[in-house]
């Protein structure tokens, strides 16, 4: 006795993802402001918002691979990470920055790169791992391209120093967007590296 298919039927199993469009396919276009003064961003991902530090304060861009939680995980607190530079690979905490912005839904499962942020004092020591979803690119921005941050935003994100017009343009067409420059100090003051 044989019996013959006809249908085949596919059921999605498990919580669907949120975000269906994934930022770093889109290009971020910041106008050129001719002789100013310029800093680089690294820009940056977190659910469907686009973030930004200054380079300066980055050390590397690691994966989140060895990340160990510890037992008292409070707050945007991930664990620690060990990090290897200059032939030494000390533990450095973690934050998460989908906790840290209030975001209540989890990171999707091929999400998750950890900023390693500098200490101040010491450029080639790490003091502080930020995990965002996605790092998107670097931006040259002169300081007239930075908005001051009224202060109603400021008391619904502390973190936030700066904010910036972009245009992002993909296959669909380009829109205007919000980039937020956060402020390192206030990260590493968050778990006392400064």
């Amino acid at each position: 006795f044989y019996a013959t298919m006809r249908a085949l039927v596919g059921l999605p199993l498990g919580k669907p993802e949120a975000r269906r469009v994934s930022l770093g396919d889109q290009d971020l276009v910041l106008a050129p402001v001719p002789d100013a003064t310029v800093r680089m961003l690294a820009v940056f991902q977190v659910g469907q918002g686009r973030y930004a530090l200054p380079v300066r304060a980055l050390l590397e861009a690691v994966s989140g691979e060895g990340l160990v939680s510890t037992p008292e995980r409070r707050g945007a607190a991930l664990g620690l990470l060990q990090v290897r530079v200059n032939g030494e690979a000390p533990l450095v905490p973690v934050l998460c920055a989908r906790r840290l912005f209030g975001m209540a839904q989890s990171a999707r499962a091929g999400d998750g790169v950890v900023l390693v942020l500098r200490d101040p004092a010491r450029p080639s020591r790490p003091v502080l791992g930020l995990r965002v979803d996605d790092v998107l690119t670097m931006l040259d921005v002169a300081d007239a391209q930075v908005h001051a941050v009224p202060e109603s935003f400021l008391q619904l994100s502390p973190r936030v120093d700066g904010l910036l017009d972009v245009q992002v343009s993909d296959r669909h067409g380009s829109a205007k967007v919000l980039l937020q420059s956060l402020d390192p100090q206030e990260l590493l003051a968050r778990t006392g590296g400064n």
